[in-house]
């Protein structure tokens, strides 16, 4: 059964992804927004227990200084709108490859063929305020 890890900037850690895309949002689309927040998440389809799952996300896929990981992703965020990006069937996710070969290395175990990571974008918008000047 797959098991989804999200991962996000601390509050108080300036994101400067989301800053971006905020920028880019406001500049492309003449939308304003107030913040935007991205959190990347990766599925692990693999028969892996819940503490290998706990400390991939702590070793693998979090920095301990300025981001926090929720395994099954987090809850209680606020925010208006959120948008995800991932890969249809058949594109390579270079990410998820690399993340599936990193897990291996440091659980000291191989995957079956079939089991697969995959990895994701996500944004969280916040604050529409109107057609930007």
């Amino acid at each position: 059964m797959a098991v989804r890890i999200e991962v996000r900037f601390r509050d108080g850690i300036e994101d400067a992804a989301g800053n971006s895309v905020r920028a880019a949002v406001e500049s492309d689309l003449g939308i304003a927004l107030l913040e935007v927040r991205v959190i990347e998440a990766y599925a692990i389809d693999a028969a892996i227990e819940a503490a290998q799952v706990e400390r991939v996300a702590a070793e693998i896929f979090t920095d301990p200084l300025t981001q926090e990981h929720a395994v099954g992703g987090f809850r209680g965020l606020s925010f208006g709108w959120a948008v995800e990006v991932g890969f249809l069937p058949g594109v390579t996710d270079n990410v998820g490859s690399t993340s599936r070969t990193a897990i291996q290395d440091l659980l000291g175990i191989a995957l079956e063929p079939g089991e697969k990571v995959y990895s994701a974008r996500g944004f969280l918008l916040d604050g529409l305020v109107g057609a930007a000047e």
